[in-house]
């Protein structure tokens, strides 16, 4: 039997009452994650739908109600609404190309403030909305924005390519994949991807459980890696033309752009990369 105090009144709990509330938290957990899935289906299809009827003041308005409702409790679909408005936002062909690249640029980077909590692959996916070109804005101030938001730009695409190689396993191996189905432990006699309540025994259980649990942790793991490794397969290029094309637009700041590299990038000879591409192509200009 459990006891539990609470508020000077003493409340009994059986084994039985305690299995059954138990049962309650977990169907109530899962009915919540369902319906947080519809919500978010719902929203990705409402960003469609502004899509298709060309609704675009709708599309910048929800892109603040996407903030709001998603970011503060999962990072990765409030990362995948923001990739959605911003696909929706630069492809709107109705609107003046400065101004859907523009507010394309302006939800990503909200996205981008949240960088260190924000998956990688999420990061990867949404910096090819941030300009390598300034926005002629027909005013004096221009440029000097521009020379800001190239900077914040350049950092970002840096930042990533970083974390991309920290967070990228050296000595993954692909043929360590994990289980499909785990074994429960041989006195069950029971096949392996059965149920954990299938087991009466609780040690039993609670060891079938952290096996469980040990091989969905690597399961992720190996999913995550798996993907890191897709990423670096196009994003390194990706990133040395938008530097190249930033820093090769007038006002031109090598200074800048070495001192940027040296702080991100290990490999001397991808530095001079870069640096050479962006002078070359500022010469050619």
């Amino acid at each position: 039997m459990l006891k539990i105090i609470a508020l000077g009144a003493s409340i009994c709990f059986t084994a039985s009452s305690v299995n059954v509330l138990s049962a309650w938290l977990k169907s109530y957990s899962v009915n919540l994650q369902e319906q947080a899935g519809k919500d978010y289906q719902n929203d990705l299809m409402f960003i469609d739908q502004m899509s298709s009827n060309r609704d675009y003041p709708g599309l910048v308005e929800f892109s603040f109600k996407i903030e709001e409702k998603w970011a503060p409790k999962d990072l990765g679909r409030y990362a995948t609404l923001v990739l959605r408005t911003a696909s929706a936002m630069h492809n709107a062909s109705d609107q003046p190309i400065d101004i859907r690249y523009r507010d394309a640029q302006k939800i990503v980077l909200r996205a981008l403030e949240k960088f260190d909590r924000l998956p990688i692959e999420a990061i990867a996916k949404l910096l090819p909305y941030l300009r390598d070109e300034p926005v002629d804005e027909g005013n004096t101030d221009a440029g000097k924005r521009w020379e800001k938001q190239r900077t914040l730009n350049a950092t970002l695409w840096l930042r990533a390519w970083q974390r991309l190689e920290a967070e990228t396993d050296k000595n993954f191996n692909p043929d360590d994949v994990p289980m499909m189905n785990v074994s429960p432990p041989k006195e069950t006699r029971l096949p392996p991807g059965v149920s954990p309540d299938s087991i009466s025994d609780p040690n039993l259980r609670q060891q079938y459980e952290r096996a469980i649990a040990s091989n969905r942790r690597k399961a992720e793991a190996y999913n995550h890696q798996h993907r890191l490794r897709q990423i670096m397969e196009w994003f390194p290029q990706m990133a040395k033309k938008f530097l190249i094309n930033a820093y090769s637009t007038s006002p031109a700041n090598d200074a800048e752009l070495r001192v940027l590299l040296s702080g991100y990038i290990s490999e001397k000879s991808v530095m001079d990369n870069i640096l050479r591409g962006a002078i070359e192509k500022k010469t050619s200009r």
